[in-house]
């Protein structure tokens, strides 16, 4: 019981914490007070981390004989195609958004027994509170755990980011374990190896639709806008030094390449394969 609240009171301190994503993103000075609280409980979280291990392995050595079963009785689920984007309502009250060339799967007890899916691709979650039902995310050979929270994860090719918006969330990888809390990012490599970083806030900016460039060059931010739309994004070496730092709320790449041309005064093409940017210099 000790431990259980401990763990409630270490939960409500993060929530205590969390900023708004737009505030953090857009707000220098709120973004470093952020990482300073941050380091500030750092100590106290590895304190309570040694407390906490007992239960959490104990509940992931659960997953691992769940997860077996999972994988059989996952028959509903759902796909995007290569440019497209899919809200999804869930029955517990959750909702996933799931980026492009993704599939999320649900067991068929979930709301009822369990509270597992499977994810490919990449999605975020905003997952309703429920103590009693853990939400569990498969992802390969790897599990994410959460109770109630809000993050993304990106996973392909056996390479896994989570970063977390909200709340707190577990990774599971082999022997492994991690807490990641709000403003971080978990990393798994393809060897399933564990680490963690600060987030970056263009993680997720397909789904916030807020894409924020700091000092960015121009060959930089073709790469972002490559990952973001799914879809090739070309400079031309005259302009690929030439930098940017802009916050852009966007809906269509041509919303964003609007903002380069007026901004640094190059030129651009956009049709079905892919986009040029290209001008005389900056």
């Amino acid at each position: 019981m000790a431990a259980d609240k401990e763990d409630i009171d270490f939960e409500r301190k993060i929530h205590e914490m969390e900023i708004p994503l737009k505030n953090f993103i857009s707000e220098e000075e709120k973004e470093t007070s952020w990482k300073e609280i941050l380091l500030t409980v750092e100590g106290d979280t590895r304190k309570k981390s040694i407390a906490h291990n007992f239960y959490w392995a104990a509940a992931a050595s659960v997953l691992v004989i769940i997860g077996i079963v999972v994988w059989s009785t996952m028959n509903s689920g759902y796909k995007t195609s290569d440019h497209e984007k899919l809200n999804i309502g869930l029955s517990d009250g959750s909702s996933v958004t799931l980026n492009y060339k993704s599939t999320l799967e649900l067991a068929d007890d979930f709301g009822k027994e369990s509270r597992h899916v499977s994810l490919q691709g990449e999605a975020f979650f905003n997952v309703q509170k429920d103590k009693s039902k853990p939400f569990v995310i498969t992802i390969g050979e790897y599990e994410v755990m959460v109770v109630g929270t809000s993050f993304n994860i990106n996973y392909k090719k056996k390479f896994a980011e989570v970063t977390v918006c909200s709340g707190i969330v577990r990774l599971h990888a082999g022997n492994q374990f991690l807490n990641l809390k709000a403003g971080e990012k978990g990393i798994i490599s393809s060897a399933g190896k564990l680490s963690v970083e600060e987030w970056d806030a263009n993680d997720f900016a397909w789904y916030s639709g807020t894409l924020v460039l700091k000092d960015k060059s121009l060959q930089k931010v073709a790469a972002i806008l490559s990952k973001l739309f799914n879809k090739t994004v070309e400079v031309s070496p005259s302009v690929a030094s030439c930098t940017l730092s802009a916050k852009i709320e966007y809906e269509t790449i041509d919303d964003i390449l609007v903002i380069i041309k007026e901004t640094l005064g190059v030129e651009w093409k956009n049709d079905s394969h892919k986009v040029y940017i290209y001008g005389k210099g900056c």
